[in-house]
């Protein structure tokens, strides 16, 4: 991902010469790379202070982690599209932004016992307990505000370049784990299982509860015409 950023970095420069124009207009389309993945945005002029950005963004990453006797690997997936209002109160390439993230914003888990699992009484070895699995929602829209540095439209050339710090705030995430494989369970030992699992639940969305509040870096480039 870094590798292609750069790239499109030393295109854009090689570039630029020959790109540079007296009057761009107030359109722009551009690619980005930060926390929220990689993405592409479309920027719009309206004034000397306002600029309105969308785009989206595609965002992986797997991560391990655990809530006591259970060791689980997450697959995080935020594939998300942003709406965005930019203000330049001083009517430079500084500017405040406000604005929100949609789309699909879960953590796929998978649990593996790191010990034997005792339910009603009986001991279920790992393998015998099999593994719990499940996903992780954190709603479908997420507030943000930052602060950047864009020059897009403050410049005479087509050549614009973005910086941007803030934070996307989520919904308190909701878990649902269901087990897979192992041994099949009595009834009184299953009504046992759902209860404990209620219990791991509610510890696996504490622990996801740090992904709520999504720090937001990136870095763009932009075209305009």
């Amino acid at each position: 991902m870094t590798r292609l950023f750069a790239c499109a970095l030393l295109a854009s420069l090689v570039a630029a010469p020959a790109l540079a124009q007296t009057n761009p207009g107030r359109f722009a389309v551009g690619a980005q790379v930060g926390t929220t993945g990689v993405g592409v945005e479309g920027q719009f002029q309206v004034s000397d202070r306002v600029t309105v950005r969308a785009g989206a963004d595609l965002f992986r990453y797997d991560e391990e982690f655990d809530t006591g006797d259970i060791g689980y690997d997450g697959e995080i997936d935020f594939t998300t599209a942003g709406a965005f209002v930019d203000l330049h109160p001083f009517g430079n390439a500084l500017f405040v932004s406000a604005g929100g993230y949609a789309g699909e914003r879960s953590v796929k888990v998978t649990g593996t016992p790191r010990r034997d699992v005792v339910i009603a009484g009986q001991i279920f070895p790992p393998a015998r307990f099999g593994r719990l699995v499940g996903e992780a929602d954190f709603g479908g829209f997420a507030p943000f505000v930052g602060l950047g540095y864009n020059n897009t439209f403050r410049t005479d050339g087509r050549i614009g370049f973005k910086i941007l710090a803030g934070a996307a705030f989520g919904e308190e995430p909701t878990v649902d784990l269901r087990r897979e494989g192992g041994d099949a369970l009595t009834p009184a030992v299953q009504a046992q299982f759902d209860a404990d699992t209620a219990v791991e639940e509610r510890r696996l969305e504490q622990e996801l509860g740090n992904f709520k509040t999504l720090p937001v870096v990136q870095l763009g480039l932009s075209y305009r015409f």
